[in-house]
């Protein structure tokens, strides 16, 4: 694995061996390191102060995000230095509705710190793509242990599977073996210490708070969102007479400079400076961690979005150090109230409708489903199902849901426990009691073989 080495006196970064800026030497980096090498060697002209000068592109009022982003990616590799459950990862997911705003140009300006980002011909970046599997990105991240990792566009994952991702990144683990192009992962070797970013169309946090039920405090505050509407762009930076201070040329040739042509010079540059001070980072983070507490009020469900703004802030304050940025520290942390301000807002606006769910159910099971006319007719919807999911009784103008399906479906798609769907029921419609779908059902769907299935009915008037 790149990053730390077990008894963290030395950083792995592409080929290099860092144990600080008298010593330094070549490494034997696996085979399954050997492919990202290349991407996290810097070019042979790459200097930092090119690097420095493309990021001044972010260096203004408005753009506090995109320096919060890059100052979190800088101390990403102080995480690995914690001995703490409660530091095994942080999640930073950029997000926006609208088109054009540049989420995938700024996390790659994040990434350029460690390593070039994007695949560039036949040669690998440090970058997933969208349609990695979930083996590959967890891969990924176990490869990469302790540098910054990017998910491109995760907005179309199934909801159980953003679930289960949201936990595996901030568990810094993930327990099952895999093997991925011929190498095997052991549960021993596959743990992480990273800051992970996710961009998507649509906001990540509400979408957890709603499949999480009741356990939402625990699950959305592993999440720090960013909406990137937030973002002034570089081509809204005008000086005192409201004229333009970049070119579209200009802003261009930023981006490539310190995406292209001047990658994991930084990052290299960062460790030979602080790979000695270990101790000292670590009471360090400790020191602003406190300092944040003071301002932010952090509970202890929050303790990951506190990881992630100390990361943040003391990335700023060694980039500025270091010469890498020139970022205000005053404006990032009035950013941060406000960030963090709307995030928390979610705990109590993004409650999930019980009715809404069942809706959901109704339509995606139709497939499952029985059409009762009359009190005794019955019509297959879509052919004769495995499993009968609910009856729709016309005559009664009610839906009888299965227990049994309902909780399953809920448990599926929203990451409900059995208890959570139990309880959101029984509040709507009381008790479940046991029903007779139809005469006939032992083979479709029944319970013990006897026709029957514990069911709740829902009349219209509910719903």
């Amino acid at each position: 694995q790149f990053g730390w080495t077990a008894d963290k006196r030395a950083f792995l970064l592409g080929e290099w061996l860092i144990y600080g800026e008298k010593r330094h030497e070549r490494a034997h980096p696996t085979k399954a390191c050997l492919a990202y090498v290349d991407a996290m060697t810097p070019p042979s002209d790459a200097r930092v102060r090119k690097w420095a000068k493309g990021a001044e592109l972010y260096a203004h009022k408005g753009m506090e995000s995109a320096q919060f982003i890059l100052g979190v990616s800088l101390a990403s590799p102080v995480l690995g230095l914690l001995a703490t459950a409660d530091a095994q990862g942080a999640l930073i997911n950029i997000f926006s509705t609208e088109s054009g705003l540049g989420k995938t140009t700024l996390a790659h300006s994040a990434l350029s710190i460690w390593g070039r980002p994007a695949p560039s011909g036949n040669k690998l970046g440090l970058s997933g793509i969208s349609n990695d599997t979930n083996k590959s990105r967890i891969f990924g991240m176990s490869l990469f242990q302790n540098i910054p990792y990017y998910m491109d566009e995760t907005t179309d994952m199934k909801p159980q599977q953003s679930y289960q991702l949201v936990y595996q990144i901030t568990q810094g683990q993930d327990a099952r073996r895999m093997k991925q192009s011929g190498v095997e992962l052991h549960d021993t070797v596959g743990g992480w210490n990273m800051v992970t970013m996710t961009s998507s169309n649509k906001s990540l946090v509400e979408k957890l708070y709603t499949l999480a039920g009741a356990s939402g405090d625990a699950v959305h505050a592993r999440v720090l969102e960013i909406d990137m509407r937030q973002l002034k762009s570089a081509r809204e930076v005008v000086d005192e007479y409201g004229v333009s201070l970049y070119t579209h040329e200009e802003i261009q040739h930023a981006f490539r400079t310190m995406q292209s042509e001047n990658y994991a010079i930084i990052g290299q540059d960062y460790l030979l400076k602080i790979t000695e001070r270990r101790d000292a980072l670590v009471a360090e983070y400790e020191d602003i961690r406190r300092e944040l507490n003071a301002i932010f009020k952090f509970q202890s469900f929050e303790r990951f979005w506190a990881n992630t703004a100390v990361l943040g802030i003391m990335g700023i304050r060694h980039g500025n150090h270091f010469g890498y940025f020139n970022f205000d520290e005053s404006r990032v942390i009035a950013w941060l109230h406000k960030t963090l301000a709307t995030v928390r807002s979610v705990r109590t606006e993004a409650k999930v409708d019980i009715k809404d769910v069942i809706q959901d159910f109704l339509i995606n099971s139709q497939g499952q489903s029985i059409t009762s006319l009359n009190g005794r007719d019955a019509k297959w919807v879509g052919g004769r199902p495995s499993i009968v999911s609910y009856r729709h009784n016309i005559e009664n103008k009610h839906y009888q849901i299965s227990v049994r399906a309902f909780k399953q479906y809920v448990h599926d798609q929203y990451g409900w426990t059995l208890k959570e769907a139990e309880r959101a029921m029984g509040e709507l419609c009381g008790t479940s009691k046991r029903y007779r779908f139809l005469s006939g059902l032992d083979d479709v769907g029944s319970e013990n073989g006897s026709g029957q299935i514990m069911s709740w009915v829902l009349p219209y008037d509910l719903l």
